[in-house]
């Protein structure tokens, strides 16, 4: 009999001092969300079911406690694009990937044009997201954001050609693409829906910046840790950090989850620090800042806990893994097929 491997899963939010807080509108938004995108049929039974166990409403609602609910509604339909458009293009070889990039950016660019006739749904989502989003937001808050989703989807096509050829990357070349293609730069201009639109000297000024970065990475570091025993199972972990530190350190899965701890705990350190010495901002624009700020650092909790409290990667066991943090190894399984095109629909998810 094969002995399970069993490993622990490093408390990454050990000494992060920002408290959980969750939208007061999330279960009357999230019921509108999940109708919104059941509409679109693109998913079949087994998928639909375990789409709705991942909850991404939910991981809105905690990483925009702020908004009111025309806002929370657009960051809960962001939610649900960007897993879509992840999972198509995960499936996808590169040029695939690419003409969905293409496709839901164009989608952006002209919510108010019908979509072509037999387009993958992609579309469509993209720009129903985009025509209810731009209505409560300000012009500079969206060409922000347009910037940001373009590099995001960029990214993502960049790591099809990655998948295509089989490719692992080293350390430093992960972290340049890793914090791309999660999608946290578009999420952190998120935080301005609803607000006039915040002023360089804020978004741009250096402490927030490092700020900012810093909390991406912790992120995408939480996301693979989470994310790895069934990508690794599915054959899908060479765009993981786990993977990424075992191949190039030449080291034990346990090695690289110790590699990955003393990795976040300096971030944590850091983020505290950059925290520590942010500006006192003039009085006009106080308030706003003070909530993007808050909404950065917000971002690394919402997002861990979303794990556990959703079904995405621990089924109905998350919140006892919250607890014992021990996980066993999943045997592999075969790996999800590529789509021949955009008119497949998505593989059942497992748990």
């Amino acid at each position: 009999m094969l002995t399970q491997v069993k490993f622990r899963l490093p408390d990454t939010l050990a000494g992060w001092p920002w408290p959980r807080v969750i939208n007061p509108y999330h279960d009357e938004v999230k019921a509108e969300c999940e109708k919104w995108v059941h509409s679109f049929n693109a998913l079949g039974p087994k998928s639909q079911d375990a789409f709705d166990r991942c909850d991404f409403c939910l991981l809105a609602s905690l990483s925009y406690p702020h908004l009111d609910k025309e806002g929370l509604r657009t960051t809960c339909d962001l939610m649900m694009l960007f897993f879509f458009f992840d999972e198509f293009a995960d499936r996808s070889h590169s040029t695939q990937a690419r003409a969905y990039a293409d496709m839901i950016m164009d989608a952006l660019h002209n919510p108010h044009k019908p979509r072509p006739s037999g387009e993958c749904v992609l579309g469509e989502i993209a720009r129903q997201f985009w025509e209810h989003g731009i209505r409560t937001m300000n012009i500079l808050v969206q060409e922000r954001f347009l910037k940001d989703f373009k590099n995001y989807t960029d990214a993502v096509a960049t790591e099809g050609l990655d998948r295509d050829n089989s490719c692992i990357r080293n350390i430093e070349d992960y972290f340049r693409i890793r914090r791309y293609t999660i999608g946290m730069e578009p999420s952190l201009v998120a935080i301005q829906f609803g607000m006039e639109g915040l002023p360089d000297e804020v978004v741009s000024h250096p402490t927030v910046l490092k700020l900012a970065q810093l909390v991406v990475d912790a992120v995408f570091l939480d996301n693979d840790l989470f994310s790895y025993n069934r990508e690794q199972a599915t054959g899908e972990d060479f765009h993981n950090i786990i993977t990424v530190v075992m191949n190039e350190l030449k080291i034990d899965l346990h090695g690289a989850l110790a590699w990955l701890q003393k990795r976040r705990e300096q971030i944590t350190a850091d983020v505290i620090e950059a925290w520590d010495t942010l500006p006192e901002w003039p009085e006009d624009i106080r308030e706003d800042a003070q909530t993007y700020v808050q909404g950065i650092v917000g971002w690394v909790r919402s997002n861990n806990t979303w794990h556990f409290e959703s079904q995405r990667y621990f089924g109905q066991h998350g919140l006892e893994i919250q607890k014992h943090r021990m996980v066993t190894l999943l045997p592999k399984t075969r790996v999800k097929a590529p789509c021949a095109d955009g008119a497949d629909t998505l593989a059942d998810l497992t748990e």
